[in-house]
Formats: C-alpha cells, structure tokens, sequence
C-alpha cells in the first residue's frame, strides 16, 4: 500500500534564511513532504493591525455561538493513537463523539511509531509471564518511585501511577478488537507484521492504527478529515465545544455535552513555545519534531481557556539530527527519523567535537553491556544528550570513502534498535513519501545539498566544516594510531574493538549531528484522570488532555529524558493511554 501525508494547514513552511529574517510564507503539502524537511511556525509575525504577536501566546477561546453545527456527548481534538483511543471508547460506550483531524489522515505520529512500550508491566499478558518492573508484580507506585531520583523527584507520583494502570486497562482494551494486529512480548507490543519481520520499523504502528480507525468508524464515531479544531468555546467558566474550520474555511461549532479531549500532540516545530517553556531544546536541538504538524495549537488553546502548565523545560530528543537549519543544506528545520543519511551516521565512527577532542558515544542495550545503568542508557537517546551538550551542540561523524564497506562491519543489523540500520530494498518498507529504500542515494543528496561536506584532503575537510586544520588531522591520526592497537584507550566509554576501523581512503567525508526533537513533555497541567487543571491546581470543567498535549509525565527540567524516550510507556503507548483514560474520566464526569 502507499501512505502520502496530506495537505497540513496552519503550518509556516520557512527556511533558516527566511526566518532569521522574519519573513514566513503558508506552505501546503508540496512544500512540506514534497522536499527534504521543513520549517518551524513563524517567530514575532504580525497581526492583521501591525503589531508584533507570538506563536507562544495562548489561543483565547470563544463565546458559545447562537447556534450549534454538531451536538454530542465528547469531542475530540486530533486523531493519533490517544485521539483514536478516545474516540473509539466513546463511540463503543453508546456515546455519541466527534473527533476533528487538521491533516487528512488519522494516526498522526502514532503511525510512525514503532510499539507500544509498558515497560512497568500490569496488562494480562504480562501478568501471566511475570514480566513486571521494578519487581515480580506489577506494582505502578513503586515504578514511579523508582524513577524520583532521576527526574529530581519531580514526578507527579498519583497521575503517573493511574497513567500506568490505564496503559495496561489500555492495551488490553486494544487487544479484545480482533483485526488489531498487536502482538506482545514482555515490554513491548508490535504490530505482528513488524515483529515477524514481514514490515519494515518505518509507519510501525500502520496497521494498529488503521483497525483502531475502523473500529471508531463502525461503533458510530464522526470523524472529521481536514478539519482545523482553532479555538475552545467556553460558557461560565465551563468548556462546552470547540470552533474548527473545514478545508474551505467553513467555520464548524462542535458542542461537547461531556467535554472536549485535546490530543493534539506536542509543540516541537513550534520555537517561539519552545523558547519559551523548553529552553534547553531550543538553544540546543538541531532539528525540531517529530513531525511537521506539531505546532502546539491545542497547548496554546487550553492555556487560553486558563490551564496552568506542567513539565517546564522537559523534552526527549533522538541522536542524528543534520546540523541543517543552522548550517549548510536545505535550510530545514525537520526531516524524517528514518533518513538514509541520519542511519548512516549515527554508527559509531569517529565522533568529534568543536575542539577535535573524540566525543562520546553510547552503544545501548546491544552493546557496551558493563555501561547500561538498567533502562536508564538508551543509546540513541544518550548521545543525543551528551551530543547537544558540547561546544556548538553537535558532534563530527568522520568517514572515509570505505564507508559502505565499514558499515558493513561496525553497524548491527540484529541490535533491538534499528534507528542505526539503513533500509534496504528487501520489499518490506511500506510505500510511502517520506523515506526510500535507497539509503545511499538519500546520502549522496546530503552531500549534493552541502549537508554531508566531502573534501579529498583531511585539511580541505577540515576548513569545509569549521574546524581547525591541524586538530583535525591531528585527531584523525590519532585514531588511526588506536584502531591499529584494537584498543580503545582515550575514551572513558571505550569503543568496542570492532568499531576501531582506521580512515585512510579519500574522498573524506564530515557532518555535523545533534539532536532531532523527539517529544515535547511540557504541557497543560492535568491530574489523575486527565482533567486539566489551572493555576490554581482546580479543574477547568469539560477540558481534558491526552500526552503530550499535557505535561509533566517526566517532571521538571527532564534534560533528554532518558526512560525510554519519554516514559515507562514510552510516547506511543503513553498516548494511547492517556486519550483512553482522559475519555473515560469525561464519560464519568471524573
């Protein structure tokens, strides 16, 4: 099958030049998938009467208009997985729901995900096989306790513990719908085509998504394509529906009888939130996500109905962010986790940083075994930190033109991650218009566009990607010297022996990467049952929040977030989840 993103309104396609400049112009769908990356929503545009105003100011709501377009019990505001999971459970419950989705297609980041993480146990089958955490037994306050020290016993213990149930209530629900492809094993479930290998990681929860669709569908659900959910209607104090407008700009004033859901997602391409609320990831990220369509609209729009926020400098980011928005290339401030040259380079080559000193890097759970501090060390994840931590915010991945031959060697095709293996043509990659299964051509597009600098000499190389001449070359012999021995000595996390494969055949190649944004865990302020609270800690009435339109499942001031990316349920489960249980809290009226 094919899968095309669709049209994304509301999205201000601008490039690093453009914006430093303050200039933004509307892009649709060729602007945004059509080409490499995109850009964030505009910094400081200006209103209608000249003034200066800020994609970071709350969305203020509206009155209840003199007449409703749609009357139901629930509305739902976005349909990824915690969307889908609140629609599908209103509609099966006998209640009536709309759910309005501003892209014309449902799933939005939970198709790219990969499977739903419970890593603390709870769901039936891990009841049976025992597989629980931190001990034998499923026990949800002990899980959290266990993460304190780590998140500056910052964590909102209650809400985390009920999110923890529901996730594996969750799941189980998931599981009773027979054509949900899910299949578990003791932490994760899959989708049974990827776990048996027949699909490729990349739209790894397609199929789920797509049952979980048709089960909205046939229990009586609306769902509403194309459709942009652009205020909150409040009346008394109390929300009471949304205003959306369709693809023609009709307006659309949908009344929730039980409450409005907001499952909007984060606000990773958004910097003037970023900024904002998350100040780390926007000085220090080179690249926003984890798609184009997470601009914040429903964070701003409950902040306008008066909700406080929770999570406060607290995101997740992946390795292998292209410095391209502030350096060379196309301009970009996102492109897709899955890249030709984004798998290429987050091998363990020879890694530099600003001053040509080897910078670190972390293997995760398939290697360097004696450095894994339990779930705490995730690869990826923690070079993404230590990476945006350094001088300029990135590290050096060097190569030589023995590249291809020395992936062979240093890259684990059988490693649990697979965010470092290049896609192949080996049929299983579903057809799609944001990643091929030409990873080499993909690279060769990054060295045409400037994002991969190639030079014939060290010093060339050296100058291309501003760093000095003589360091460098110095550093490059040096490794060369240490790949001889078969002896990583210069590192306190040693590379393993078989990544030590000297450089010595030009053309040399050099790029800079960082960290791509994977979540954004700061959000609307919620408690137990999903219900948004203000800044009083009081609920708002009939306004809930899934993650990561809500905040704080990591705490405060979570730098990378390192427990699996964002949570015990990592993102993709933490979604379904939270839609699930904010849905059922509202049906309850809790």
């Amino acid at each position: 099958m094919r899968l095309s993103l669709p049209e994304s309104e509301g999205i201000m396609e601008l490039d690093r030049r453009s914006f430093l400049k303050g200039a933004a112009i509307t892009g649709g769908a060729a602007a945004l998938f059509g080409v490499a990356g995109c850009g964030p929503v505009a910094t400081e545009a200006v209103d209608s009467n000249g003034e200066a105003r800020s994609e970071a100011d709350p969305i203020l709501p509206l009155d209840p208009p003199a007449s409703w377009d749609r009357e139901v019990d629930l509305v739902v505001v976005g349909t990824g997985g915690g969307g889908l999971a609140a629609t599908t459970l209103a509609a099966e419950s006998g209640s009536s729901v709309i759910a309005v989705e501003k892209e014309g297609t449902v799933g939005g980041a939970t198709r790219h995900a990969l499977g739903y993480v419970i890593f603390a146990g709870g769901s039936k089958l891990q009841n049976e096989l025992g597989a629980a955490w931190p001990g034998p037994e499923f026990d949800p306050v002990a899980s959290v306790n266990e993460l304190g020290p780590y998140y500056q016993y910052s964590l909102n213990v209650p809400m985390y513990a009920n999110v923890l149930v529901a996730g594996a209530e969750c799941i189980d629900w998931m599981m009773e719908h027979k054509d949900v492809p899910l299949v578990g094993v003791p932490r994760v479930y899959f989708d049974k085509e990827v776990a048996e290998g027949r699909q490729n990681a990349v739209l790894g929860m397609n199929g789920t998504v797509n049952a979980m669709e048709a089960a909205a569908l046939a229990a009586g659900a609306e769902i509403m394509l194309n459709t942009k959910c652009e205020t909150l209607v409040v009346e008394d104090g109390v929300v009471v529906g949304i205003m959306a407008k369709d693809a023609d700009g009709n307006e659309i004033y949908a009344k929730g009888a039980k409450g409005v859901v907001l499952c909007g997602g984060g606000f990773g391409m958004n910097r003037d939130l970023l900024k904002r609320y998350i100040p780390s990831c926007y000085e220090q990220a080179l690249q926003g996500g984890p798609m184009p369509f997470h601009t914040g609209d429903t964070f701003r729009m409950g902040l306008g109905a008066g909700a406080d926020y929770a999570g406060l400098n607290s995101f997740s980011c992946w390795e292998g962010g292209l410095d391209e928005y502030y350096g060379d290339g196309d301009g970009s401030y996102w492109h897709y986790f899955w890249n030709g040259p984004r798998q290429l380079l987050t091998n363990p080559w020879l890694m530099l940083d600003k001053q040509c000193n080897r910078a670190p890097y972390f293997g995760g759970y398939d290697f360097q075994e004696e450095y894994i501090n339990q779930g705490f060390s995730n690869g990826e994840v923690t070079n993404a930190s230590a990476w945006m931590s350094l001088v300029g915010h990135g590290a050096y991945a060097v190569l030589d033109d023995n590249y291809e031959e020395t992936l062979k060697i240093i890259c684990n095709k059988k490693a649990t991650d697979k965010s470092r293996v290049p896609i192949e043509k080996d049929g299983t990659l579903i057809e799609n218009n944001l990643v091929s299964d030409d990873w080499r051509q993909e690279v060769l597009d990054a060295i045409d566009r400037g994002a991969i600098k190639k030079a014939d000499t060290l010093e060339e190389l050296a100058e291309k990607v501003g760093l000095d001449p003589d360091r460098f070359v110095a550093a490059v012999k040096r490794w060369n010297e240490v790949c001889e021995t078969g002896e990583d000595t210069d590192l306190a996390v040693p590379y393993n022996s078989e990544w030590l494969v000297p450089l010595k055949k030009p053309p040399y190649y050099c790029a800079k990467i960082g960290a791509m944004i994977g979540k954004t865990l700061c959000g609307l302020r919620v408690d137990e049952n999903m219900h948004v609270l203000d800044a009083d800690g009081n609920q708002i009435p009939g306004l809930y929040a899934n993650f990561l339109t809500a905040g704080g499942i990591a705490g405060e001031n979570s730098y990378g977030s390192q427990w699996t990316n964002t949570s015990l349920m990592g993102a993709n489960g933490l979604s379904w989840c939270s839609g699930y249980l904010a849905a059922k809290s509202a049906l309850a009226g809790k």
